[in-house]
C-alpha cells in the first residue's frame, strides 16, 4: 500500500473566532503524512498567533505571512511553496493538494479516506466531494449534495463524459484533492487581484483539463456558515462594486473558456453560467449604478449574455441613476 502526502493550503484572513477549531480539526487527522501551508493574509486579529502556537508545537505546519492581498494571492504564494517541496520529493507522483478554509472543519478520516481511493484507484488527477457537511449558526449539521444528481451516477469513476451529470459548474477548490504533478501541469492560478467567487473560475478552468475524477461521496469536510464571510456580509457600496467588477471579470474568463473548449455540452454548461453572471452583475448595479470604474460601455461588452430586457435595463440605470440606485454606506 502507498503512503501518499498531502499539503494542505489554507489562506487566513481575521478568523481569530474559528481558526483554532479548524487548525484542530487537521491536527486530529488520523493519517499523518501531510504537511500543512497556513499564509496570513494580513490578518490584524489575533489569528496569526493562534496560529504560531499551533506551529510551535507541530512540524508538519508551514507558516508564512503577507501583506492583505487577499484569497487569491494567498493561496498562489502557498502553491509556490508547496512547488518547492515537491521539487525536492522523490516520490513527486504520490503528492496531492488539498485548500482548507479558514473557519471551516475538515473530517477527522478525510486523508485517511483520500489515501484508501488513491491505493485502489489508478491514475486518478482528482479526487471530488460532492457530499459536504454544513453547520449553520445553530450548529445544527446537515449534508448536502453540490454538483451532481445523485440518482443519475452510475459510477464514482469518470474519464470525460462526467458533464452529463453535472447540475453546476465546479466551484470551491475545497472539495477537491488534486495531483500536485497535475495540476502543476495546467499552470492555472487563481486570478489576481483577487475577486469574488474566484473558486469557481479556478476549479472549472481546471477541471476542463482532467481526464480521470473520482467522485467522492463520504462527506470529509464541513463548511461552516459564518456571519462575517465576505459573501454573507451586509450590502454596502464598496461591497457592492466588488460584486460588480468580480462578475464582470468571471464573464469575461468564461467566455475565453467557450472559445476554447470543444465539448458541447460543457460550453452549453459555461455559456449558461456566463448568463447567471450577467445577471448578478445587473442585480449589483441596480444598488449602486455606474461608478468610476464601470460605465456602460462596460457593461455593453457583455450583452451577448444579458436579455434584452436587462439591455434596456442598462440604459435606463444610465439616464436615471437617482430614481433607480439605492442608498448603500
Amino acid at each position: 500500500m502507498k503512503n501518499f502526502k498531502f499539503f494542505i493550503i489554507m489562506p487566513v484572513f481575521n478568523k481569530e473566532p474559528y481558526i483554532k477549531d479548524t487548525l484542530q480539526s487537521i491536527a486530529n487527522q488520523t493519517y499523518k503524512n501531510y504537511k500543512l501551508i497556513c499564509v496570513n493574509d494580513g490578518s490584524n486579529d489575533n489569528s496569526p498567533n493562534i496560529i504560531q502556537e499551533f506551529a510551535n508545537k507541530d512540524s508538519k505546519i508551514i507558516y508564512i505571512s503577507q501583506e492583505n492581498k487577499g484569497v487569491c494571492s494567498a493561496r498562489n504564494n502557498a502553491l509556490i511553496i508547496a512547488k518547492q517541496l515537491w521539487e525536492k520529493d522523490r516520490d513527486k507522483d504520490l503528492i496531492y493538494i488539498l485548500f482548507v478554509d479558514s473557519d471551516d472543519l475538515l473530517e477527522s478520516n478525510a486523508l485517511e479516506v483520500y489515501n484508501t481511493i488513491l491505493n485502489e484507484q489508478e491514475n486518478i488527477k482528482c479526487i471530488l466531494n460532492d457530499s459536504v457537511y454544513y453547520i449553520d449558526e445553530n450548529k445544527v449539521k446537515t449534508k448536502k449534495d453540490r454538483y451532481f444528481f445523485k440518482d443519475k451516477l452510475e459510477t464514482n469513476v469518470y474519464v470525460k463524459n462526467i458533464i452529463k451529470y453535472l447540475k453546476n459548474d465546479f466551484h470551491s477548490p475545497c472539495m477537491f484533492c488534486y495531483n500536485f504533478t497535475f495540476l502543476l501541469s495546467t499552470n492555472i492560478k487563481f486570478k489576481e487581484p483577487s475577486i469574488i467567487h474566484e473558486d469557481n473560475l479556478y476549479c472549472t478552468s481546471i477541471a476542463l483539463n482532467i481526464d480521470k475524477i473520482y467522485i467522492n461521496t463520504i462527506p470529509l469536510y464541513t463548511i461552516v456558515l459564518t456571519d462575517n464571510s465576505l459573501i454573507r456580509s451586509p450590502l454596502t457600496l464598496q461591497k457592492c462594486k466588488y460584486e460588480i467588477y468580480s462578475y464582470y471579470v468571471l464573464i469575461q474568463e468564461y467566455d475565453k473558456l467557450v472559445k476554447d473548449i470543444e465539448i458541447k455540452k460543457f460550453k452549453k454548461l459555461l455559456k449558461k453560467r456566463c448568463r447567471y453572471f450577467a445577471k448578478k452583475l445587473f442585480y449589483y448595479l441596480y444598488f449602486c449604478g455606474y461608478y468610476e470604474d464601470f460605465r456602460l460601455k462596460d457593461a455593453l461588452k457583455i450583452q451577448k449574455y444579458l436579455s434584452l430586457k436587462r439591455i434596456i435595463g442598462l440604459y435606463v440605470l444610465k439616464l436615471l441613476p437617482k430614481l433607480i440606485k439605492k442608498d448603500l454606506i
